[in-house]
């Protein structure tokens, strides 16, 4: 319901800045440009590659709705005001009209390649400069690179005005991370002579878990004659240009015996049901994609594990089928479908830090005037204000509700 819905007004926006391409950060970006508006965009070299697919993908999906949100010619005009900045580098921010300085420093962050937190300086003239700092969805590592998120000093070491914080795992600490439950969940439902169909958001989850496949066969908890079967346009597409990342160290992630999915009706017949597989589709919901065809088709067979990799929103294919107990009718895609099939989830694949991780990249600056939370659930942001209320650096602490407006200043903020 909220999509398309603005509370204000492009025209009065002189520029933008995408942390990274998830499309619930730049799903919305071409209805900025609906009415013929036009501003810069600012992203990294990576995010623009990623974005541009993501959102051709987006307006095939938003066409078909009652009232699309924006068309393609908002994206080509949108596509047109992308501009790629380099990382760890001050970029000057040229406004017409607007009196003294104002730059911005991307800073590589590891939530997914081409990811990055935001530093800007403001600098009016004849008074103070200060500074703003956005997180964007923060993670130290991931399994693509080698490097962890360094923030420079020259950002640490002095005070942020207003710093915007994401709190998405707020509710989640680090010890309750499942990892490797995957591949355990995998090799003990091959032992068991089922075939596997594992849900993936085409960005980063899609990699990750053919990664860990490969990593599998390569210590032999895998068998290299199960066959592996890519599906979802989307999803092979970004796959295939996964290596070609500035931001992606690990360039062969490939498992063997891998095929990528040309005629999804061919593992939809009964003449396939015979061979041992691993299906992994788009998307990670269920609600699109091949796995919008798969889910209710091996919903009812008992020789089969559906694998949920990442978060399930309520409403969708991926939420029904978890909660939903065995035997009980589940209605998935439009079908009401008999759960029989085995159903498994897990959160060991999510690209965000925890609590006491967000806490400690906090704590990591000198001085911070106001710091917001935003990006999470009501709960995860009050549990993170909490917990940083007593933080030393922290002066003061807020969360972004959508009601209450900020104004930002060199003080930190002034409440409206």
């Amino acid at each position: 319901e909220k999509n398309g819905s603005l509370d204000f007004k492009p025209k009065n926006l002189d520029f933008v800045i995408l942390t990274h391409a998830h499309v619930d950060h730049c799903g919305q970006i071409p209805v900025l440009f609906s009415d013929g508006d036009s501003m810069p965009v600012y992203m990294t070299e990576d995010t623009m590659k990623i974005a541009e697919h993501l959102l051709d993908n987006t307006a095939k999906i938003v066409k078909d709705n009652p009232h699309p949100i924006f068309n393609y010619q908002d994206l080509e005009r949108a596509k047109k005001e992308f501009r790629a900045v380099d990382e760890s580098v001050w970029e000057k921010i040229n406004l017409p009209g607007i009196p003294g300085e104002l730059r911005m420093m991307f800073i590589r962050n590891e939530h997914i390649p081409g990811a990055a937190s935001v530093c800007i300086e403001v600098a009016p003239e004849n008074e103070q400069s200060f500074r703003l700092f956005f997180s964007g969805d923060y993670n130290i590592l991931n399994a693509f690179s080698s490097k962890t998120t360094q923030i420079p000093c020259e950002i640490l070491d002095k005070p942020i005005s207003f710093f915007l914080m994401e709190s998405t795992y707020g509710k989640t600490s680090k010890k309750h991370v499942e990892k490797g439950k995957f591949a355990v969940d995998v090799e003990n439902a091959i032992g068991k002579g089922k075939s596997i169909l594992a849900t993936a958001f085409a960005y980063g989850r899609m990699q990750n878990i053919l990664l860990v496949l490969k990593q599998m066969q390569e210590s032999g908890t895998l068998s290299k004659k199960i066959p592996i079967y890519l599906d979802g346009g989307l999803g092979i597409c970004l796959t295939m240009l996964f290596p070609s990342l500035k931001t992606v160290d690990v360039k062969d992630f490939f498992p063997d015996n891998l095929t990528f999915v040309t005629d999804r009706k061919i593992l939809l017949s009964e003449k396939s049901e015979n061979e041992q597989k691993i299906i992994v589709a788009t998307s990670g919901m269920g609600n699109y994609g091949p796995a919008h065809d798969y889910i209710p088709a091996f919903i009812e067979k008992e020789n089969w594990l559906i694998y949920i990799t990442g978060f399930a929103a309520e409403g969708s294919n991926a939420r029904k089928i978890v909660e939903a107990e065995k035997l009980e009718e589940v209605f998935v895609s439009g079908i009401v479908r008999i759960k029989k099939a085995e159903v498994c989830s897990t959160s060991e694949f999510s690209s965000h830090a925890r609590k006491e991780e967000l806490i400690d990249f906090v704590k990591g600056f000198k001085k911070i005037e106001f710091l917001a939370w935003n990006h999470g659930s009501s709960q995860s942001k009050e549990i993170m204000a909490k917990q940083s209320y007593m933080l030393e650096n922290v002066k003061n602490v807020g969360i972004i509700d959508g009601k209450t407006m900020y104004r930002v200043n060199k003080d930190g903020y002034v409440k409206e």
